[in-house]
């Protein structure tokens, strides 16, 4: 009989799930680790509630990405100034382009607001050779 890790832990056949004499980042559980987490969710897991908007539709992971460290080592000091001048809770991570995939070119941090205007629904309008959105337009013009 063959025991998964977990059940290997609880009778006792085992004593480390594998982590031990493995080297880690000493992050897991930190906020850019859970929003690092969240965006594989996004892409990889079929069972994510709102697959369909990201892996489902074709929206890739950069491949480096599947490792945390190369992640980290390309969004974490931005991440860290966003969420100093932001706070914690107004720093998402935003794909610039919103059909493009997720990599170190088409990724940023923003805020709520910021975020919410970059849809795939968001409309924009060109007046005056200006393209703006419709709410940017509506509150510029008083609409």
């Amino acid at each position: 009989m063959t025991l998964f890790k977990r059940d290997a832990l609880k009778y006792r056949k085992t004593y480390s799930c594998g982590c031990i004499g493995r080297k880690t980042h000493g992050d897991t559980g930190s906020p850019l680790y859970i929003r690092w987490t969240s965006m594989k969710g996004r892409v990889l897991n079929k069972n994510y509630g709102k697959s369909n908007n990201y892996g489902g539709r074709g929206i890739s992971l950069d491949p480096r990405w599947m490792k945390y460290e190369y992640f980290k080592k390309d969004m974490g000091d931005l991440f860290y100034k966003h969420v100093e001048e932001f706070g914690l809770e107004e720093t998402t991570l935003d794909r610039i382009d919103v059909n493009g995939g997720y990599s170190k070119d088409n990724c940023r941090w923003a805020n709520n607001a910021t975020q919410s205007m970059n849809k795939t629904n968001t409309v924009y309008v060109t007046y005056k050779n200006q393209k703006k959105t419709l709410k940017d337009w509506c509150n510029i013009l008083n609409i």
